[in-house]
């Protein structure tokens, strides 16, 4: 495998995972010497279409918290996505790993969060739709965002079958009819109430904005997720004294 050059650009460098439709391998730019992903998908399976729409989406897509797709080849066989490889930790690992996040985390990673989906709801018309602790990567300084998979432009087609992750999936996404922010909103406050210390003595008005957040009812949730930023902004300037700004480790409030 090592003596393969995929692309003329692309040299294997470890076989990461792989199932009997997909694999995703370690790579090596032989003119930038740069690590990157690559997955190749089989053209045959149905995940095909979502892959591709996934890669098309973030190739229009630059912002800081969400992994470069640099390119996108085909063969007769396969697709093959070449991406950032991204160092980190998925909150999913940090939780089993260390338990559950401050209060501190909680409203700093939800900020990062809703600047990302400011960035993609108002100026891309994008929405995620699969936000959870397995899709969400903490790095040294900041947090990505993976799986764009069940994306959809906001005026775009509507698919009739969704997949998001259950208990992080707005209700309305079991239906075929049009979603909208809100239902990344949902995602997010299930998100953070998930990352949330519940055995620590809890903030109720955090408490209050994450659960507001998380209604299971799609008209009595937050409308935009410029108002879910704005109410974090206020908890982070309420507990101003104590807080820092150091992420994305576990620190002492």
């Amino acid at each position: 495998m090592k003596d393969q050059l995929w692309f003329r650009k692309y040299k294997p460098v470890q076989l990461l995972t792989a199932t009997n439709c997909k694999e995703v391998f370690l790579v090596s730019h032989t003119m930038l010497d740069e690590k990157r992903i690559m997955k190749r998908i089989q053209k045959n399976i149905p995940e095909y279409q979502q892959t591709r729409r996934e890669a098309e989406i973030l190739l229009r897509i630059k912002h800081p918290n969400i992994p470069v797709v640099y390119d996108i080849e085909e063969d007769d066989e396969n697709l093959y996505i070449f991406e950032e490889n991204v160092q980190g930790l998925y909150f999913a690992d940090y939780k089993r790993s260390y338990g559950a996040f401050t209060e501190k985390q909680v409203i700093l990673y939800g900020q990062c969060l809703c600047r990302l989906l400011l960035f993609l709801h108002e100026d891309r018309e994008v929405l995620h739709l699969d936000i959870s602790p397995c899709n969400v990567i903490m790095t040294s300084q900041d947090i990505k965002l993976i799986d764009f998979g069940s994306s959809e432009w906001m005026n775009g087609e509507r698919r009739v079958y969704r997949y998001a992750t259950p208990y992080f999936a707005a209700p309305e996404l079991k239906l075929s009819g049009t979603v909208d922010e809100r239902a990344d909103i949902y995602a997010v406050g299930r998100l953070l109430l998930y990352m949330y210390d519940e055995t620590a003595k809890q903030n109720k008005s955090l408490l209050k904005i994450l659960k507001h957040c998380a209604n299971e009812l799609e008209s009595s949730r937050f409308r935009y997720i410029r108002d879910v930023y704005d109410r974090l902004n206020e908890q982070e300037r309420t507990g101003k004294r104590f807080f820092g700004r150091t992420l994305p480790g576990r620190t002492k409030d």
